[in-house]
């Protein structure tokens, strides 16, 4: 069997695809409408535009991964043992909670609608309208990418993020064209995002519709007892885990600023095509999240997983890389012009810490899919004396880079060895209770 033939026919690769194919559509999109609004409103207008798009984001950031993760783990381990009862019970009951949570943060955020607006030098009334519908639909929709994510219902995860990038860039650029200026903006963030959630929610029905009658053909339905002490417990290492992923490739842009004012622009213009690198590889991630929650009693599997996946985010990150490394300049120069050639030297360096980072955060995936959670509280340390270590230590902007480099080959190197580590002892300890 040919290469070609081979990577058809494996799970991994072709839903992978799938995903990388998914998220570089929506990605050109949701960047061809940043282009587009920035463009449109003006550089005042579209400041405060941005103001409100990082709020919202930040927020949305945390929520959907968190919760998705949340959810794509259990659904997951139900699908695994054919129960489907458990599944609706788990999906209604986070829908119903998470919907009460979203509409108890909307109050909270009218009420700090003052506080927000003065920080941000904006009307109260503007903040609470985007980023208070961007918080209600924060969390519960990630439920439904969850569910899709936990399924394998790959496409059907595609579509709906294709979706809301479609939807967002159309209804927001018609809107502003037509004079709404910013509230056409931020209105096309809050149309793509229900859109999304309308798509997904059909998705589901028609999966599950489906999945009832086939359990009711084979006469085979599985009802076990749903833990949530044991689903909240697991809520807090998923949070951290997220924030720990965030962090780093958000955080690094206002430690220098702070730093090295002057260098802000050009270290900026650098980040943006890191992030591309990073965004690639988790769409592998995505992925191979619920197929190793699926296998959890077949260690056999979970390693090929494991080492497939890596070998994928090897391959795309390292690509990545390489363009970025050999061809900075045109880079820059076709994206942002020659203002920002100034950029290119720190490009390779910074391209190369984020295809470290992309691998410890595939290994985080794999993990959290296993609940080992002495690696997430590991990496929680690592990655707050990485930032201390960045902050304290850095004289100079090039200091910094290396530092972030080194500290990222270090993180990387610390995860995959105590990963591979913790599966060799779960392995061992289950074949010594299989000895008579």
């Amino acid at each position: 069997m040919g290469l070609i033939s081979r990577l058809k026919s494996d799970d991994l690769y072709r839903s992978g695809t799938i995903m990388i194919l998914a998220t570089m559509t929506a990605g050109l999109l949701n960047q061809l409408y940043h282009i587009i609004m920035g463009r449109s409103l003006g550089k005042d207008t579209y400041g405060d535009f941005s103001a409100v798009f990082a709020l919202s984001f930040f927020i949305f950031s945390i929520s959907s991964r968190t919760i998705k993760l949340i959810a794509a783990r259990y659904i997951s381990r139900f699908k695994s043992i054919g129960d489907n009862l458990s599944i609706e019970k788990l999906y209604r009951k986070m829908i119903l909670y998470l919907t009460a949570f979203a509409f108890t943060g909307f109050i909270v955020m009218c009420v700090m609608s003052r506080v927000i607006g003065e920080f941000l030098h904006m009307s109260p009334v503007f903040v609470i309208v985007p980023v208070g519908a961007v918080l209600l639909i924060s969390f519960v929709l990630p439920v439904n990418l969850g569910f899709l994510q936990g399924s394998q219902r790959f496409w059907s995860l595609a579509a709906s993020n294709v979706s809301q990038a479609v939807v967002k860039l159309g209804v927001g650029v018609a809107l502003v064209l037509i004079g709404m200026g910013i509230y056409g903006a931020v209105s096309g963030i809050v149309m793509g995002q229900l859109t999304a959630l309308v798509i997904s929610f059909i998705l589901i029905h028609c999966y599950q519709y489906r999945k009832k009658k086939a359990d009711q053909i084979k006469n085979q339905v599985r009802n076990e007892k749903l833990d949530f002490k044991n689903i909240s417990s697991f809520s807090l290492p998923v949070f951290l885990s997220v924030i720990c992923i965030m962090t780093p490739t958000n955080i690094d842009v206002l430690l220098v600023k702070n730093l090295f004012s002057q260098d802000t622009g050009l270290y900026a213009a650098a980040s943006i095509f890191g992030k591309i690198i990073f965004f690639l590889p988790m769409a592998v991630a995505t992925v191979m999240f619920p197929k190793v929650v699926q296998g959890l009693n077949t260690y056999d599997n979970q390693k090929k997983l494991l080492l497939k996946s890596l070998g994928f985010t090897i391959l795309l990150a390292g690509l990545a890389v390489s363009v970025l490394a050999f061809f900075p300049a045109t880079v820059l120069r076709l994206v942002y012009g020659r203002e920002f050639l100034g950029a290119e030297k720190y490009l390779p360096v910074y391209a190369l810490t984020i295809f470290f980072f992309s691998i410890t955060t595939l290994l985080i995936y794999y993990n959290l899919a296993k609940k080992k959670l002495l690696v997430i509280h590991t990496f929680l340390i690592l990655t707050i004396t990485e930032l201390v270590i960045l902050y304290t230590v850095s004289e100079t902007l090039w200091i910094f880079l290396l530092i972030f480099l080194a500290s990222n080959i270090a993180i990387s190197a610390i995860i995959l060895l105590l990963t591979l580590f913790l599966d060799k002892k779960t392995l061992e300890n289950s074949l010594d209770s299989t000895e008579i």
